[in-house]
C-alpha cells in the first residue's frame, strides 16, 4: 500500500489542492499535483515532484504507518524569470487520511517587489 494514500486532497476553502498520485515507500518521494489559488501571480500549478514523506516506528502500528512527517515544496518562475514564488507546507499525515500543516511563502518580483510570508495552518482532506 502506498502511503500516503493517492488521491485529492482540499483545503476548507477549496483554495488549495493537492492530488497525490505516487508515494514512494523506499525513497519518501511524493509525485502529483499542487495547485494554489492564492498567489500574487494568480493559480500556481506546479506537477511533477512536490513533496516527501517520513514514517516512523508507531508503538500501535508498526512501521509505515500513519501518523507520519509530510512535507511540500513547490515553485514557479515562468519563461524570462519575471519572478519566483515558493511555497512550503510541513506536517503530517493522520490516520483519518487527513493532511495538516503549516506553510511559508517566499516572493521576488523583477521589479523589486519581495515577500516572505506565513500561509497559515490548514488540514487538507481526501476527497472521496
Amino acid at each position: 500500500m502506498s502511503i500516503p494514500t493517492p488521491g485529492l486532497y482540499m483545503s476548507p476553502s477549496k483554495t488549495i489542492r493537492i492530488e497525490i498520485t505516487k508515494a514512494d515507500p523506499t525513497t519518501g518521494v511524493i509525485e502529483g499535483t499542487y495547485e494554489n489559488d492564492y498567489t500574487p501571480e494568480g493559480t500556481m500549478i506546479v506537477k511533477g515532484k512536490i513533496g516527501g514523506y517520513a514514517w516512523v516506528n508507531n508503538n500501535d502500528g508498526g512501521e509505515g504507518s500513519a501518523p507520519f512527517s509530510i512535507n511540500f515544496t513547490v515553485s514557479e518562475r515562468p519563461i524570462d524569470y519575471p519572478y519566483c514564488l515558493v511555497d512550503f507546507w510541513n506536517g503530517f499525515y493522520s490516520k483519518s487520511d487527513s493532511i495538516v500543516i503549516t506553510g511559508t511563502r517566499s516572493y521576488v518580483r523583477n521589479d523589486g517587489t519581495v515577500q516572505s510570508i506565513g500561509l497559515g495552518t490548514l488540514e487538507l482532506k481526501l476527497n472521496t
